[in-house]
């Protein structure tokens, strides 16, 4: 199976090299017109990039969340999920970590009807109607047509050269209450966070600069979020930006998963897992 595999990867023009591990020989990917693009990142983000081509060219499963559980067991916590939507990923914890208490974040009025009453019978799944920044009280809310695009932040000026208009379209523009994670915690004698899952919108560096407190004590085990190779959001901060944010507090980059390009190649934004330096793996 595994030959057939390697023989399609020929056939795209990679050269094969061998293939021990998912580190050694991955050079084996970088061939052609990627090298460039590949070589023009830093190392920690070109080599996830190799790797991630790596898995789809061999099918390998790189389910992020099942690494999640993989990093941290099955053992019950406290889980925050920042930009719930409708619960899909809230839904998804729930059945990986049973017996966790996961609050729900999500601004939107609409959408957060929607996961209050998907959750109504769950007590350990908690809706919350907020949004999480670096301050408490209330922000601009930027509704779009694609209420998954919504965010704190307005979409930039060129935004159509990296989302179609029609999704990110701005339609409303609301005040919704926010909150500190740091503040919140402390309201709900919360002491330590298993998961801290952030699918924000550009908003993932102002909620950690409202968690400084948690951060310092290593005390979320992991952070699973929404990274930015390019700018979609005003105010939006990049990759660069968050992991040397995260790497002040000893935060380590685990793996990148869900890679999105352009037609051209160009690296979008991706999926994250950053662990705490407590995490004993």
């Amino acid at each position: 199976m595994q030959i057939n595999r390697l023989s399609g990867a020929k056939k795209l023009g990679y050269r094969i090299t061998g293939v021990k591990d998912r580190y050694t020989d991955l050079k084996m990917l970088v061939a052609g017109s990627r090298a460039p693009a590949i070589l023009a990142v830093p190392s920690y983000v070109g080599k996830a990039v190799i790797r991630n081509i790596y898995f789809k060219l061999l099918k390998i499963d790189r389910d992020a969340f099942l690494m999640q559980r993989m990093l941290l067991g099955n053992r019950a916590g406290t889980i925050l999920d920042m930009g719930a939507r409708i619960g899909e990923t809230t839904a998804k914890y729930s059945r990986l970590f049973p017996g966790s208490t996961i609050y729900s974040f999500e601004p939107f009025p609409d959408s957060f009807q929607l996961l209050k009453r998907r959750f109504k019978e769950n007590d350990f799944i908690k809706p919350v109607n907020m949004a999480v920044a670096n301050r408490q009280g209330k922000m601009k809310f930027y509704v779009n047509k694609d209420s998954g695009t919504s965010s704190l932040f307005p979409a930039v000026d060129d935004v159509e050269r990296w989302v179609k208009v029609k999704i990110i379209e701005n339609i409303d523009v609301i005040e919704v209450p926010v909150t500190t994670i740091d503040e919140f915690c402390k309201q709900q004698s919360i002491n330590d966070i298993q998961i801290l899952k952030m699918d924000i919108q550009g908003g993932e560096l102002l909620a950690l600069e409202g968690a400084k407190g948690k951060l310092k004590n290593g005390s979320i085990s992991v952070i699973y979020t929404e990274v930015w190779f390019v700018k979609v959001y005003e105010g939006e901060a990049l990759f660069n930006e968050l992991y040397s944010f995260l790497s002040g507090f000893g935060y380590k980059l685990f793996d990148i998963y869900n890679f999105e390009h352009d037609v051209k190649g160009q690296l979008k934004w991706a999926d994250a897992i950053f662990v705490s330096p407590l995490l004993k793996s």
